[in-house]
C-alpha cells in the first residue's frame, strides 16, 4: 500500500495539470494541495487491529476530483423509479426449449447516468455539496477508494462515477459503480475483511465498511468507505465527513429493486436453558451454578449479555431467554458467565454488528452467521464477550474468568444443527 506522502505526491502531480474556473472561482487544486500539508494527517483506526488504510483526508477537491460547473447538473436529475421483479413469462408447452447457454454476467445494467442509481434527491442531505457525474479514467480523476487493491479494481472496472464535492476542499463523497467478474468478486470481499474492514450480508449481497475520525478534528469529523457487492455489481463509496444514512441502500434499491423480506427463522428460542447446550457444561463451569434464585431478584435484574451501553439497551428490550452462570451464594467478583438469548429484526441485526465492529470487535463469518468476539486481560484473569447472530437469533455472552472453549460454538450446534 502507498504510503501517505507518495499519495499526496500524486495528488499534488494531477492537481498541477488541473485548474477549474467557474464565473465566480478559479480553483487550483495544487494549492489546495500545499494547503494541506502543514494540516495534521488522518489515520485509520480498524476495529480488531487491521491495517491502516491511507487517505489525504483534507484534501477533498482533488482526490474527489471536482469538475468544471459547466459539467454539473444545475437542477436534481430525475431518479430511478423502485423497481420490483418481474415474473417469468410461463413457457409454451408446445415449445421445444433450447439450452441456455452459462453466463456469468449480472441481470443489472449500470445505468449511463448517475440519476439512473438513486430513488431520491439526496441534495437535501449533503450539507451543500454540489453534484456531478464524472468521466472515469481522466488523469484529474480518483476513484472511489484509496485502498491499493480496490484502487486498481475500480480502475478496471468502472462504468459510472458520480460525485458529491465542495469548492473548499473539506469534504466530498465519491460513488463509482463497477461490473466484475464472480471470481473478483469474492477476491475483494476477502480483502476487505482482511485488512479490517467490517462485513456482513445485507440485501442480498455482502456489505463491507470502515471508518474513522479525521486526526485534525478528533471527535468531531470521520472519514471512510463502503463497498456494497452482488451478482457481480461493485457500489464503492469512498467519503469524507458526509455520509447521510441509507445512501447506499438507496443506490442499492435503485439497482436492485425493494428487497424482499427476509423469511422468518425457523428457529424458536427454547423456553428453557437445557435446550440450548448439547451437553451439561456444569463440570467446566467452576462451581458457577445455571440461574441462581437471586439472579430472578433485584440484584441480578441488570445482568446482560453485553457490557456495551449501546448493546445492552437492545438486549433490555429483545431477551427471551437468559441463562445466566453465577456464583451460587449471590453477587461477587469471583467471575461469571452470561448468555442472552434474544429476537431482533434486521435493522437491529444490522445496527448490534455495525455497533460491535465500531468498539473494536472481531466480527466474521461462521455457522450461516455472524459471530463476534472480544477478550481483554484484567487482574486475575481475563474477561470478554462472545456473541452469534443468525437469522434473527442473537446469542449474547459476556464472561469474567470463565470461558469454556467450545460453548458459543455449542449453543449453534443446539439450536441450527448442522
Amino acid at each position: 500500500m502507498p504510503s501517505e506522502d507518495e499519495l499526496r505526491a500524486s495528488l499534488h502531480d494531477d492537481a498541477a495539470r488541473s485548474t477549474y474556473t467557474d464565473a465566480a472561482h478559479t480553483i487550483d487544486l495544487g494549492q489546495v494541495i500545499r494547503r494541506s500539508r502543514g494540516r495534521r494527517r488522518p489515520r485509520m483506526l480498524l476495529a480488531g487491529g487491521g491495517a491502516a488504510l491511507a487517505v489525504v483526508g483534507l484534501a477533498v477537491t482533488a482526490a474527489f476530483g471536482l469538475p468544471a460547473l459547466a459539467e454539473q447538473y444545475t437542477t436534481p436529475p430525475p431518479f430511478a423509479e423502485t423497481t420490483t421483479p418481474t415474473p417469468e413469462p410461463t413457457p409454451d408447452p408446445t415449445a421445444t426449449p433450447t439450452p441456455t447457454p452459462a453466463t456469468t454476467a449480472s441481470a443489472v445494467t449500470i445505468p449511463t447516468d448517475c440519476s439512473g442509481i438513486y430513488t431520491k434527491d439526496w441534495t437535501p442531505e449533503m450539507g451543500g455539496l454540489v453534484f456531478s457525474q464524472v468521466v472515469l479514467g481522466e488523469n484529474s480523476q480518483r476513484y472511489a477508494s484509496l485502498d491499493s487493491t480496490f484502487g486498481p479494481a475500480l480502475e478496471a472496472g468502472s462504468s459510472l462515477g458520480c460525485r458529491w464535492s465542495d469548492h473548499l476542499g473539506e469534504a466530498g463523497l465519491a460513488t463509482d459503480v463497477a461490473s466484475i467478474a464472480p471470481e473478483l468478486q469474492v477476491s475483494l470481499i476477502e480483502h476487505a475483511r482482511s485488512i479490517g474492514y467490517a462485513c456482513r450480508d445485507e440485501f442480498e449481497g455482502t456489505r463491507c465498511d470502515i471508518e474513522s475520525e479525521l486526526e485534525s478534528e478528533p471527535g468531531q469529523a470521520r472519514f471512510g468507505e463502503s463497498h456494497f457487492f452482488r451478482d457481480g455489481i461493485w457500489v464503492a463509496t469512498r467519503w469524507v465527513r458526509i455520509n447521510p444514512d441509507g445512501y447506499t441502500e438507496d443506490i442499492v434499491t435503485a439497482l436492485f429493486g425493494t428487497p424482499a423480506a427476509p423469511p422468518a427463522s425457523p428457529v424458536v428460542i427454547p423456553s428453557d436453558c437445557d435446550d440450548i447446550y448439547t451437553k451439561d457444561w456444569t463440570p467446566q463451569m467452576q462451581g458457577l451454578v445455571l440461574n441462581p434464585p437471586w439472579a430472578d431478584e433485584e440484584e441480578g435484574s441488570d445482568i446482560f449479555g453485553a457490557r456495551d451501553e449501546e448493546l445492552r439497551a437492545v438486549l433490555r428490550d429483545a431477551v427471551a431467554l437468559p441463562c445466566h452462570w453465577l456464583n451460587p451464594a449471590g453477587a461477587s467478583d469471583t467471575g461469571g458467565l452470561v448468555t442472552d438469548l434474544a429476537s431482533i429484526s434486521p435493522e437491529q441485526t444490522a445496527a448490534v454488528i455495525e455497533r460491535m465492529n465500531e468498539i473494536g470487535f472481531s466480527c466474521y463469518a461462521e455457522h450461516g452467521g455472524t459471530r463476534c468476539v472480544t477478550e481483554e486481560q484484567v487482574p486475575d484473569g481475563a474477561q470478554g464477550e462472545s456473541h452469534f447472530i443468525r437469522d434473527g437469533i442473537w446469542s449474547a455472552t459476556e464472561w469474567t474468568f470463565v470461558s469454556p472453549d467450545g460453548y458459543t460454538a455449542d449453543i449453534e450446534q443446539a439450536l441450527f444443527g448442522d
